[in-house]
């Protein structure tokens, strides 16, 4: 999809999420910008990323990537050279024993070709999903943020998100913080699909 298809794309779903969600629209109407995600095209890189950030403030997980990358040379060390590292190496830079052991699982499949990131840019989302949660510490949340804002995909809707839950909570004057399968029943009857990215994007940004 070029980018002034992808732009018509996103046009097409603001007008689709403002003509069924009231509230959305309000909401679209609102914030002075468009949606739009800065895709990380480097799928290793966003993916040890990931790993690291797992239950980590942006600070730490900043600085254990930096410490990571100034042991080659300030560059994110290739699978191969992952694979290389003790689990020793991987925790004197900060990273606990359980990822050392997931980035080591993701650095394998990748190196064994079991994992074929580039072929995850033409896959359906749900092949997508299939692929990365075979590796440790990936789950479905990962996944779905790959989704969103490696491949940027439009129809992605992290209902397990806590900020997604929360947004959704206060836009719609909700009397509880919704479970993951109410966020599915509102996205369903708010007619979200196919542009729940969009429609999650605003809520993200509405959260107060």
């Amino acid at each position: 999809m070029s980018l002034s298809e992808r732009q018509e794309h996103i046009q097409k779903g603001l007008h689709h999420l403002c003509s069924y969600d009231p509230k959305l629209d309000e909401v679209i109407t609102s914030i002075d910008s468009i949606f739009s995600v800065e895709k990380h095209e480097n799928y290793y890189e966003a993916l040890v990323r990931a790993i690291i950030s797992q239950q980590l403030s942006v600070a730490a997980a900043d600085t254990i990537e930096r410490r990571l990358r100034g042991l080659f040379a300030e560059n994110t060390p290739t699978p191969q050279e992952l694979l290389k590292l003790s689990d020793e190496e991987l925790r004197r830079v900060g990273i606990s024993s359980n990822k050392a052991g997931y980035l080591k699982d993701l650095a394998g499949q990748i190196n064994h070709g079991e994992l074929d990131l580039d072929a995850l840019s033409v896959a359906p989302d749900d092949q997508v999903t299939t692929h990365l949660i075979k590796v440790k510490g990936i789950g479905v949340w990962t996944a779905q943020m790959f989704l969103l804002f490696c491949l940027g995909r439009l129809d992605v809707l992290p209902s397990g998100d806590l900020g997604i839950q929360v947004g959704i909570e206060q836009l719609y004057e909700l009397s509880e913080r919704p479970t993951p399968k109410r966020v599915e029943k509102i996205a369903e009857d708010k007619h979200w699909h196919p542009y729940a990215s969009i429609a999650s994007w605003y809520i993200w940004r509405n959260k107060k």
